[in-house]
């Protein structure tokens, strides 16, 4: 099951993200680096202002009552690469460790092909 992020789930959202981030680039990164990451993208505050924004939307893929990943999807002013009019931007995607192998990450990605193909965007 795939459901949006609400406000009220910050902090899962936050534990979440810099666990499957670390799970990603621990290898290639100090733990200084990492912490400098989380404080600038995975702060509380810097994910309500996220989940704030109206060009942009978080979602979690549940395995059981367990989350297994997210997606953050991005257009207009919420676009981090604003190189084409009219698109549709996946931020992020990522999936727990445990949870590799089952097909979340791809169930993930044709959630936002569906999501940009039903908003009408002409590139994603």
């Amino acid at each position: 099951m795939i459901r949006k992020v609400e406000m009220a789930d910050v902090e899962v959202l936050a534990k979440i993200a810099k666990q499957t981030f670390r799970e990603t680039f621990a290898y290639d990164n100090t733990e200084e680096q990492l912490q400098e990451y989380f404080e600038e993208a995975y702060s509380l505050r810097t994910l309500l202002t996220e989940l704030e924004n109206p060009d942009s939307e978080t979602y979690f893929i549940m395995h059981e009552e367990e989350i297994a990943g997210f997606l953050k999807v991005n257009w207009g002013s919420a676009q981090t690469e604003r190189e084409l009019e009219d698109a549709f931007e996946i931020q992020r995607l990522y999936v727990l460790q445990k949870f590799q192998g089952f097909g979340f990450g791809k169930q993930l990605f044709e959630f936002a092909l569906e999501l940009a193909t039903k908003n009408s965007f002409s590139w994603a």
